[in-house]
């Protein structure tokens, strides 16, 4: 089927939070990426029962297929990537700006977040089929370990609590 260039598709969703009722409204370009979204958590309705939006709206920008930027009236989201297509890093209003490293096409290596409000780095360790094994971070000082059975995630390990997640797969 073939649509004018222009053309925005529209979805509605009321979500029930608490006793409150919350409009969103999904807008979508013809290739099915998210163009924009509003939301208000002051669920009111026109006569017809149709939805008043005096809330929030974010936009969604795109330049050949990749998201660059996602903006609402109070920030401004902005993403980089490499020449693979993945996501090198991201900054937020200059308060976190967090850069990413990637090894053998699409593996994240590394993460780190740089910023005002913290300075973390998480590196991630994968086996020689690209299975994650092990995570650490910096700050908490961390280390997380992944055991599989097969390709199944059975086991989160952390070090630095004692706590041990359980996956258990039927």
């Amino acid at each position: 089927m073939h649509y004018p260039k222009n053309t925005i598709f529209t979805k509605f969703r009321t979500i029930e939070v608490g006793r409150n009722l919350e409009f969103r409204r999904y807008r979508y370009n013809t290739d099915g990426s998210l163009r924009e979204e509003d939301f208000d958590g002051n669920a009111q309705q026109d006569n017809n029962g149709n939805p008043i939006f005096n809330g929030t709206t974010i936009n969604y920008n795109y330049n050949a297929g990749r998201l660059m930027s996602i903006t609402s009236t109070s920030s401004t989201l902005n993403f980089g990537y490499d020449r693979l297509g993945n996501c090198t890093h991201y900054i937020l209003n200059s308060f976190e700006q967090p850069n990413m490293e990637w090894e053998r096409g699409s593996l994240l290596r590394r993460c780190q977040n740089v910023g005002i409000l913290r300075n973390q780095t998480f590196t991630y360790h994968y086996n020689s089929q690209g299975v994650r094994f092990k995570k650490t971070a910096t700050f908490p000082n961390q280390t997380i370990e992944y055991v599989y059975d097969g390709n199944k995630l059975l086991v989160e390990r952390e070090s630095s609590t004692r706590y041990m997640s359980m996956i258990i797969m039927k």
